[in-house]
């Protein structure tokens, strides 16, 4: 504690004043000034109640820091969940929203009959949520399909706020895996018809060695005397069938 007393407050009326740091998570954040218009020392019983006063009062900007820092990390939480792509919803323990992101209310409009109802979430993508609570490290997520149109897929997770109570609130997460799958479904699609063409090119290439050895016998028949003219207008038939077939497989 300071005691001041400046002549040059004379003109005032203040011929003795009384200074208190004010302590604030253990460091100085200001001070608290009392004048008076009596000179000389104050009274320790009035010392004491302003030393209590100043407590109250670091105690109380102290409170409002913590209050401030807690809206900011707040704010910044809610910034993140609007702007990532996965909807994340906050339920209580009978399964009330409490919140949603953007993504998880455009989510919603097709996983459950009526979004905008204030109705508990029994039923996700026509499946229980008991169905979601269940699961496994090896499996975490499940897959709900939701025909359409559009037809969308989706991947669900559910887990409890609390560890301690686990049925007193939940967090479900939502990831839109449509183009994903469709990815999935072209890539084994295209991995099906290269299988089906390597097949086709090696029966292909068997099929051309069979023809080559046929022609190989028709063109010894061919110069064979032995043949008859009818003979010969056979195996120019068989010949035009050995180009055909050619033609064909190339």
């Amino acid at each position: 504690l300071v005691w001041v007393c400046m002549p040059f407050t004379s003109s005032a009326g203040i011929h003795s004043s009384l200074i208190v740091p004010v302590m604030v998570g253990g460091r100085h954040s200001g001070v608290l000034t009392l004048a008076s218009q009596a000179p000389g020392e104050w009274d320790p019983e009035d010392v004491a109640v302003i030393k209590a006063v100043v407590r109250q009062l670091g105690s109380a900007l102290e409170r409002f820091d913590l209050l401030s820092q807690t809206k900011e990390q707040a704010r910044q939480v809610q910034q993140i969940l609007d702007t990532v792509p996965d909807g994340v919803l906050l339920l209580d323990e009978s399964y009330h929203i409490v919140d949603a992101n953007p993504a998880a209310n455009e989510y919603l409009a097709y996983l459950i009959t009526d979004p905008s109802s204030n109705q508990p979430i029994t039923v996700l993508g026509g499946r229980s949520m008991d169905e979601f609570i269940e699961y496994t490290p090896e499996q975490p997520w499940h897959e709900v399909i939701c025909e359409g149109p559009p037809r969308r897929v989706f991947e669900i997770a559910i887990r409890s706020i609390y560890e301690e109570h686990p049925s007193r609130g939940w967090v479900v997460v939502i990831r839109d895996v449509s183009v994903e799958r469709e990815n999935q479904a072209r890539t084994q699609m295209q991995d099906r018809l290269a299988t089906v063409g390597q097949l086709a090119a090696g029966i292909a290439h068997d099929f051309n060695n069979i023809m080559a050895a046929i022609q190989v016998y028709v063109d010894l028949f061919a110069i064979d005397t032995n043949i008859s003219q009818e003979g010969h207008q056979r195996l120019e038939i068989i010949q035009n069938q050995i180009f055909r077939a050619s033609g064909l497989i190339r």
